[in-house]
């Protein structure tokens, strides 16, 4: 049987075998694991990078709303522009993997910054957005500590 195949013909393989699907780049370096925390992680940055963005373009854009909010606090004006600023440049670090962790902690700081304004003044019914958004945060940073998707493109 040796001569009947070309050189280099590799006759330990089955006609029916399938080949093993190749994987996209950056992820054999990862540990196995379930792709459901790959889905989630990417739900869960996505969903929170949304939220936050459009609220710092709030901020930043000066409307009405968060400009108003600021001032009964007695809050500085360029203090939201700091935090639209902070809470545009998280919402864009999330998106990308190199960077997540560094945007989930900056929005952390804003929404510890957040719960203790609305606890200062009394405001327990606005408590739960900040924190929902934590305990999002919280699950981004666990995902990606137990080895989340790492993005190919870097």
């Amino acid at each position: 049987m040796a001569g009947v195949f070309p050189a280099g013909w590799k006759t330990g393989r089955s006609i029916c075998s399938i080949p093993e699907r190749p994987r996209w780049p950056g992820r054999a370096e990862m540990p196995d694991q379930p792709r459901w925390r790959d889905h989630l992680l990417l739900v869960c940055s996505v969903a929170v990078g949304l939220i936050f963005g459009v609220s710092g373009l709030q901020k930043l854009f000066y409307l009405d709303v968060p400009a108003g909010e600021f001032a009964v606090w007695g809050y500085p004006r360029w203090l939201l522009f700091a935090v639209g600023a902070a809470e545009l440049l998280g919402a864009l670090l999330l998106q990308r993997a190199r960077w997540r962790v560094l945007g989930a902690w900056m929005l952390s700081g804003v929404v510890v910054a957040a719960a203790y304004t609305h606890l200062r003044h009394v405001e327990y019914a606005a408590m739960w957005r900040p924190v929902i958004l934590g305990a999002m945060l919280v699950l981004i940073l666990w995902l990606v500590r137990r080895g989340g998707a790492v993005d190919p493109a870097g």
